[in-house]
């Protein structure tokens, strides 16, 4: 065993925080005889996008096109104590923060889990890109079942309620503050689980939200078959300052495979105080014959004057249409949703008041060389459930080309090319938006 010696001059705060921390694992997994494995993921990009406010002219304070480079470091220290005990960690290295211009208005709104742009002013030369944590919890491995304490993902069926953005071009997560025990009898898993979405002051319980869950799930891997039900009941007090009230949120969920063809299906109903009741519906069909991967997926959310059901972030059915921010009236600091993930399935994606959605697409996939390549097309449509102060219901068609080119067991670079024809609800004259993308994502 030998230690090479090194020099490392770290000028930037928080990085040089974050790297205290993890050198600190590191010391404690040699003097407590623990293991220290260390993974993650890096990936980097271009965007070319044209047309983004999809109609003539150009949009008050933004361009006629967008084009940036972005780039993402998550690193997961993972400590194992023992065969019981072990702690989960990751960190988002590269992550870009909310900075003000001089108007007050916020420069650049992007997904939490984006990562950040190439610019050397943002990155090096001020506070506004720094690390974030995004789990960092206690796993108890007893004879009952598995506890965990802390930051932990949290993932469910199809992923409309919760997902937690393992692929590495996801550009969010469900990352909850939760205590959680899942009990497993063969196939069939118990899970209970208190989150705390908003403390606040330590002494008053009148500024807290916090969320109460129940869930069963029944999984075989033999037969390629899944189901599960989750309840959960958040509480939202107003003085918790989240902007959302309290809730009984149900979600079904089941998938099976015959073969060649695979059905998957979740319904999920958030019913909230004052507000009624909302559903969303996901179905996904596939048919995977050889090399040959036929799909389609038909999306519904309710919407109504109270409200509506919005899918996950991270379910994005096209390159263009739910991911870019569309039309004259959108803010131009806002990149694909922003923090909130304001683009999803379901929102208020048009240029009015009008939500819900209904969306139908299908794909069609060809691996070939041995999977080293996947080439494969999206197309299809989709409209508003309620109209709303749009001038129609119709979001418009888009059909998107992709191919991931796998140059290494570790190493993927994705292409993607989408051309979407907007209809009535983005506005009216409405013309092409186009985009080109190219990303590369490492595994280590």
């Amino acid at each position: 065993m030998f230690i090479k010696k090194f020099n490392l001059k770290i000028n930037n705060k928080s990085v040089k925080q974050s790297f205290i921390v993890c050198l600190g694992f590191s010391i404690a997994g040699l003097t407590r005889s623990a293991t220290l494995t260390v993974g993650g993921d890096y990936r980097f990009g271009s965007n070319l996008y044209s047309n983004l406010d999809a109609g003539p002219g150009v949009r008050a304070g933004g361009g006629n096109t967008s084009t940036f480079w972005e780039t993402r470091l998550l690193v997961r220290p993972d400590i194992l104590i023992d065969d019981r005990f072990s702690f989960k960690n990751e960190f988002n290295l590269l992550q870009l923060k909310p900075r003000t211009q001089s108007s007050g208005a916020i420069q650049n709104d992007v997904p939490p889990d984006f990562g950040a742009p190439l610019d050397r002013t943002l990155g090096f030369e001020s506070d506004s890109m720094g690390p974030v944590v995004r789990k960092a919890y206690l796993e108890w491995a007893s004879d009952w079942g598995l506890m965990r304490v802390g930051r932990q993902p949290k993932n469910w069926g199809l992923g409309i309620l919760y997902n937690s953005g393992s692929d590495p071009l996801n550009d969010y997560s469900t990352h909850v503050d939760r205590v959680g025990f899942q009990a497993l009898l063969g196939n069939l898993g118990l899970h209970l689980g208190y989150e705390k979405s908003a403390e606040n002051s330590l002494n008053l319980d009148d500024d807290d939200a916090e969320v109460f869950e129940i869930a069963l799930d029944y999984s075989n891997p033999e037969a390629l078959f899944d189901v599960g039900m989750l309840y959960s009941r958040g509480k939202r007090l107003p003085l918790a300052g989240l902007g959302l009230v309290s809730s009984h949120d149900f979600s079904i969920f089941s998938s099976r495979r015959w073969g060649s063809f695979q059905l998957g299906a979740e319904a999920a109903s958030i019913d909230q105080e004052g507000a009624g009741s909302k559903l969303g519906v996901l179905t996904q069909i596939d048919w995977i014959p050889e090399a040959w991967n036929l799909g389609f997926d038909f999306a519904y959310a309710s919407a109504n004057s109270t409200g509506n059901f919005a899918f996950h972030p991270n379910y994005q059915p096209f390159m263009i249409l739910f991911r870019q921010g569309l039309g004259p009236s959108r803010n131009t600091n806002q990149v694909r949703g922003g923090v909130s993930g304001a683009n999803q399935v379901g929102g208020a994606v048009g240029e009015g008041s009008g939500a819900g959605a209904l969306v139908a697409k299908a794909r069609l996939l060809f691996n070939f060389d041995q999977e080293k390549y996947k080439l494969g097309t999206d197309f299809g449509f989709a409209k508003l459930v309620n109209q709303g102060s749009n001038a129609g219901t119709s979001l418009g068609f888009e059909t998107d080309i992709h191919l991931a080119h796998k140059w290494y067991k570790n190493f993927t670079m994705n292409y993607g090319l989408g051309l979407l024809f907007p209809s009535s609800a983005l506005g009216q004259n409405t013309q092409t938006v186009w985009g080109f993308q190219l990303r590369g994502v490492l595994l280590f």
